[in-house]
């Protein structure tokens, strides 16, 4: 349950103090493990974001879309 809220919490904006505060983790060390998947995610939906905006993307972004959704299954 932990680790859900943790990342629940990161994915949302709180900071490493933020969420150690209300997880009672006493070091940094396991939120940073947390956050990295974080960053990933928010990362490859910035990526994408910017991708679809791009004049003429659509096609591409739909098969990195596809690709990617069937990645995650």
């Amino acid at each position: 349950m932990r680790r859900n809220t943790n990342i629940f919490l990161l994915e949302v904006g709180c900071t490493t103090e933020e969420t150690k505060s209300i997880t009672g983790h006493k070091t940094d060390e396991m939120v940073k493990l947390y956050a990295k998947g974080v960053r990933q995610k928010l990362l490859a939906q910035r990526a994408m974001d910017k991708m679809k905006a791009a004049p003429g993307s659509n096609k591409v972004a739909n098969k990195v879309a596809n690709i990617t959704k069937n990645q995650n299954r």
